[in-house]
């Protein structure tokens, strides 16, 4: 069964960048919270990404023979063992750092993210956090305490993308747990605020179905155990009633009782579950509801007073 974080990207693997800039912010985000480079010297320099998905590597590649044509498949190697996919890019790092504009003014990697994210324009933030999502999102159902979670090396990187986050008007906050820094959106409008903002509509419509029939069940089972507790205090009461007026007719001796309220009586021994109406509407005699209710009540007096007595 594909799971809530399975779902959302294979939503947003649906899609492709609009455009260069879009291709590049993607593919920046992903790079600043998921590239790792190894190598003592620029010329044997690898770029590492460990990665859940095999779809999610061969949208990393794309992405960057979109930008810089000249990335062949040779400059690429990927792996998939013990369900982690392992994507190594080879050759001409510091080349393709320089392309991608993810190298400072000193030549060294950006520590968190580059100009093109940090200064994009509105429209692109979509992009951002696909390309955040993708590599390190993940997203728990929605029903109950349901949370999108992005896990970020540095602490400097989550605070950025708390903020990316909140120029599109959703809440998200930030916490580091075992030196693991973690952003969190939490409450169902945000989440859904948020899938529909990077283009996951119908992971968000499907979110919003769920909660409703969770909702709906929730109701349903509320009106079932309103309804059983409203039978048995009816069905208790009526076998009160049933005992007190056996009681009378018991004490009080059954023709020594006004007739009145003995076809009061028999009426409910005879219908004891039956509400007031229900036994005026089977009695041959002409009383209102309140009028039975108190030869009913008169009758069941009768005896507890002749009890005490």
């Amino acid at each position: 069964m594909i799971n809530t974080s399975e779902e959302i990207k294979a939503s947003l693997l649906g899609r492709t960048p609009e455009d260069d800039i879009a291709t590049l912010i993607e593919t920046c985000a992903m790079f600043s919270i998921a590239a790792v480079v190894s190598g003592k010297n620029p010329s044997d320099a690898v770029i590492h990404f460990n990665l859940n998905s095999q779809d999610v590597a061969v949208r990393i590649v794309s992405n960057i023979q979109r930008l810089v044509p000249k990335f062949n498949d040779e400059y690429f190697e990927i792996s998939d063992t013990s369900n982690r996919v392992t994507l190594n890019i080879v050759k001409d790092v510091v080349p393709l750092l320089r392309e991608l504009q993810l190298l400072d003014h000193q030549g060294l990697p950006y520590k968190g993210f580059n100009p093109d994210i940090i200064l994009c324009d509105d429209k692109y933030i979509k992009d951002a956090l696909i390309g955040l999502f993708l590599v390190r999102g993940t997203a728990s159902t929605p029903k109950k305490n349901g949370i999108i979670e992005f896990s970020c090396p540095t602490e400097n990187l989550a605070l950025a993308i708390v903020g990316l986050i909140d120029r599109i008007h959703v809440l998200s906050s930030h916490r580091v747990v075992n030196n693991q820094a973690r952003v969190s959106i939490k409450g169902m409008q945000n989440m859904v605020d948020l899938l529909r903002t990077i283009g996951a509509e119908d992971v968000a419509q499907s979110w919003e179905k769920r909660v409703e029939d969770c909702e709906i069940s929730k109701n349903t089972n509320r009106l079932v155990n309103f309804d059983m507790a409203n039978i048995t205090r009816a069905a208790q009461a009526a076998a009160t009633a049933c005992n007190a007026i056996r009681e009378a007719y018991e004490i009080i001796g059954y023709n020594n009782i006004p007739e009145s309220l003995r076809e009061a009586g028999d009426l409910r021994l005879k219908f004891p579950n039956y509400s007031l109406q229900e036994l005026i509407d089977e009695s041959e005699f002409n009383v209102s509801k309140h009028a039975l209710a108190g030869r009913l009540r008169k009758l069941s007096s009768l005896a507890t007073s002749l009890k005490k007595g």
